[in-house]
């Protein structure tokens, strides 16, 4: 059959792609039968995580506040974007590939999903921040991506 196996769209992402990912998953959750993501979600969890400096000149660059500040246009965009917010939406199988240095940004979700019964797995790579740059690093996510598809993308014939 040519075309595209509607029952098995898989989804993924690292970085500014992994905030489209759970965008996605957010805004369209039926359309994917499972999703690998590089990179932990935008949450009001990082926002004091972050160096105050970052927060100082993101504050002068594009006007971006704490998630605390109600009369801030950015309040209701940290309750749209955050995806620990909206984890009832999450229906697609995650396998999460997460960074040591920014992995704890992605707790809130985890919690979420795991209260949900949702399925997914995370692996946390030790020393890594943003870009995992370790051949061994870089084999895992890669092996451990190929089998997350293989695993829920799979006809059940």
């Amino acid at each position: 059959r040519r075309g595209v196996d509607r029952q098995r769209i898989a989804i993924t992402g690292l970085s500014d792609g992994a905030e489209t990912v759970y965008a996605m998953l957010m805004d369209d959750p039926d359309r994917f039968a499972a999703a690998v993501v590089g990179s932990p979600p935008t949450d009001p969890a990082s926002w004091p995580l972050q160096a105050s400096s970052y927060r100082d000149r993101s504050l002068q660059r594009i006007g971006l506040t704490s998630p605390w500040v109600e009369d801030s246009p950015w309040a209701q965009w940290w309750r749209e974007n955050s995806a620990s917010l909206h984890a009832e939406r999450f229906t697609a199988p995650i396998l999460f590939n997460w960074a040591e240095a920014e992995a704890i940004r992605g707790f809130p979700l985890l919690a979420r999903l795991h209260e949900r019964g949702a399925s997914y797995e995370t692996y946390i790579y030790p020393g890594a921040y943003h870009i995992k740059l370790r051949p061994q690093h870089i084999w895992a996510v890669q092996q451990r991506s190929l089998d997350w598809f293989d695993r829920w993308l799979e006809p059940n014939d």
